[in-house]
């Protein structure tokens, strides 16, 4: 679900401390990065460089947990204002002071869940409930166990023993699969409840998909896999939420990657005669077989041989993607030969007309 209203909450963890506005949005805290720094109590330039290190090694995807509010400044003039969710502000704050990090974790769960329990009015919103609670739950410790593994490969500690950092690393990515896992209930319900909330705006997706490739380029070459790439160079002007389209491929290149073992990977986008734009993911992997095409985008389905190759997917991201889609008026469906042959899932959005 999504919060019915926004709302404006104070912390102020110790008596007499300078008090902060945070903004409760979207199932998430968020804050500015002067917010953040005050909280910490370090240096703005500290927080910068802390969150260009997160975002440069993918620990998180900027486009997910960050936004823009416009702010009125005491002159009367207005600002546009970058904001950060918790899942950022708790992967700095365990970088700057641990300590502080875990007192603003333990605040703000405590306050979304009292903030959900409040948007809640009829017995059968309880199972959303119970999700929702459960996830941010989850959400905090989460948190904390990946903050605390990363200042650990990052030396942060001093250096760690080399036969220590395959199994930290193993940690690392199993804390992010199940912190993807978490986002993906929470978007489940928020579209089951029909409240998922979109903020479309005119942009161009070539660029967008060059910005996926460069994401998930380092770790499809780094496992062998070839990279193909057949990207129209003319622009192509979609009218889209780019937040969550950037979700939408970045799990179909992520997909085809995690069921790839040798071969390849071509991304396409091009032009269509009907005034629509197609973006294609290919590869030479498990293939889909007759009996699992129809399943495909249904919640907790995959392909038969899928749990040989990737044992941790749940059937979650096709079910999300064809629900973000579908809202907006566009459509994606997968095509294979079968077992063994590979895969190619398409998405088709609208131009936007000049």
């Amino acid at each position: 679900m999504t919060n019915k209203k926004k709302s404006i909450m104070i912390y102020e963890p110790v008596k007499g401390c300078i008090r902060i506005e945070t903004r409760i949005e979207n199932e998430s805290v968020w804050l500015t990065q002067d917010q953040i720094s005050v909280i910490f109590g370090t240096q703005r330039p500290a927080i910068t460089k802390h969150l260009s290190h997160i975002f440069e090694t993918h620990e998180l995807n900027e486009a997910s947990v960050s936004s823009k509010i416009e702010l009125t400044a005491r002159d009367g003039k207005k600002y546009m204002v970058k904001i950060y969710n918790l899942d950022a502000i708790i992967s700095v704050g365990y970088r700057v002071n641990s300590k502080k990090a875990t007192q603003f974790r333990i605040w703000a769960t405590n306050i979304l869940k009292n903030h959900i329990i409040d948007g809640y009015s009829t017995k059968d919103d309880r199972k959303n409930e119970f999700i929702s609670l459960a996830t941010h739950q989850i959400r905090g410790p989460l948190g904390a166990i990946r903050g605390y593994v990363s200042l650990l490969l990052e030396g942060g500690y001093g250096n760690v023993p080399k036969e220590f950092i395959e199994p930290l690393d193993i940690i690392f990515r199993s804390t992010d699969t199940l912190n993807k896992t978490v986002s993906d209930f929470l978007d489940i319900s928020r579209i089951e409840q029909g409240e998922m909330k979109y903020y479309l705006k005119d942009f161009n997706i070539v660029d967008l998909v060059h910005e996926v490739v460069d994401e998930m380029k380092l770790g499809i070459e780094k496992d062998n896999l070839e990279l193909r790439l057949k990207i129209s160079k003319e622009e192509c002007v979609v009218h889209e939420d780019k937040a969550k389209l950037k979700q939408v491929l970045i799990n179909l290149v992520d997909n085809a990657h995690k069921y790839t073992k040798n071969g390849w990977i071509e991304i396409g986008l091009h032009k269509n005669k009907k005034e629509t734009v197609i973006f294609s993911v290919k590869d030479s992997g498990v293939g889909i077989s007759k009996e699992t095409m129809p399943l495909l985008f249904k919640k907790f389905s995959r392909a038969q041989d899928a749990h040989g190759v990737n044992i941790l997917g749940t059937g979650l991201g096709l079910y999300i993607a064809k629900k973000i889609l579908e809202a907006k008026g566009g459509r994606i469906w997968a095509e294979s030969e079968g077992k063994n042959k590979g895969s190619q899932f398409f998405v088709e959005l609208n131009i936007v007309k000049k």
